[in-house]
């Protein structure tokens, strides 16, 4: 009886340490994302990336070591997130930023069979797929099947949870209509009409969002619809808080601008 009660000890002891430790990998990771911007040059894009790869080696040391499900299932969509973010600023390279993209694409794949009802992995993988087609060429994008494969995440999100990441799963639903060309028989289902409708959704669930504004701007736009845009795109120009972080928040703010000038007398 007496070994019995002193393994048991042996073993809360072990499974408390261990959870004590992705506790402070964690903190330490968010602690370092966090400063993701420290260096950051606004008019360039461009973050140093030493920070987002510190926190991107502690999510990926949770997943590969911890036993606590809910503490993987957070660094899974985190170190998605960190993809994210050094794919888009801390390189200036489009073939660059296609093969970080596609670093976080091959980590997700496996999350996503790891964790396939959870929002926030689907959301993000989603994300993180969707940008690496927009960056690679429409051709390759086509052959890797990343329209039809991002089309069914954004359904899956908006079935999970609608609200979440605000709206996540509409913009990505929407942006995904505006920007893949129709093509009768091959792939019908792109609609401009589409990406208005969802984007709309998204701007309602999360009026604030920068994103969520951008991108309906953009297809308003497209659609002749200016007098619906312009006000959006001024708005996000205008916009002094910081809503996304520096980085997100420039990189949206520059492209708003670049849409207000096409259209300025």
């Amino acid at each position: 009886m007496k070994i019995n009660i002193v393994t048991t000890g042996f073993l809360l002891i072990s499974v408390f340490t261990a959870q004590s430790s992705a506790e402070n990998l964690m903190a330490k990771a968010d602690s370092l994302f966090e400063q993701r911007s420290a260096i950051f040059d606004a008019n360039r894009l461009f973050a140093d990336k030493t920070n987002v790869d510190q926190s991107i080696s502690l999510y990926r040391k949770i997943l590969d070591t911890s036993a606590d499900g809910k503490m993987q299932q957070e660094a899974a969509w985190k170190i998605l997130q960190a993809y994210f973010f050094k794919a888009l600023f801390t390189t200036n390279d489009n073939k660059g930023k296609v093969k970080i993209f596609s670093e976080g694409v091959s980590i997700g794949e496996k999350l996503v069979e790891d964790f396939p009802q959870s929002v926030a992995v689907n959301c993000w993988f989603g994300i993180v797929l969707g940008y690496k087609g927009e960056f690679d060429s429409k051709l390759h994008s086509a052959k890797e099947g990343i329209p039809g494969r991002v089309k069914a995440i954004a359904e899956k999100v908006i079935a999970l949870d609608d609200t979440y990441l605000d709206a996540g799963g509409y913009r990505m639903y929407g942006r995904l209509h505006y920007i893949v060309p129709s093509v009768p028989v091959v792939m019908s289902w792109p609609s401009k009409k589409k990406s208005v409708e969802y984007l709309e959704k998204a701007c309602k669930i999360a009026p604030k969002n920068l994103f969520n504004n951008l991108y309906l701007a953009e297809v308003l736009l497209d659609q002749k619809q200016t007098e619906r845009a312009v006000p959006l795109l001024k708005s996000i120009v205008a916009t002094k808080e910081i809503r996304h972080g520096i980085a997100l928040d420039a990189f949206i703010k520059r492209q708003a601008k670049r849409l207000l000038e096409k259209v300025s007398p």
